[in-house]
């Protein structure tokens, strides 16, 4: 496993960050992207989960949504 760390990257209020695992790729990423901007943090996890659900992934699907509520320079 490589790991690369990245300093120094602006990052302001607002920016959300999803991390999961290949058990959510059946959910397009812009149906992602709109659930995120829309949900809370917990909802979208929640809705990104059942709906790879509904879609049929026969592999277990984790989600954690990273919403930030402030600037952080």
């Amino acid at each position: 496993m490589e790991i690369e760390i990245h300093r120094d990257i602006p990052l302001k209020k607002g920016d959300c960050f999803v991390l999961c695992t290949d058990g959510l790729a059946a959910v397009a990423e812009r149906e992602i992207h709109r659930i995120v901007q829309n949900l809370s943090a917990q909802d979208a996890c929640r809705h990104l989960v059942e709906i790879s659900r509904r879609l049929g992934s026969s592999d277990n699907a984790t989600v954690i949504v990273l919403k930030l509520m402030t600037d952080m320079s």
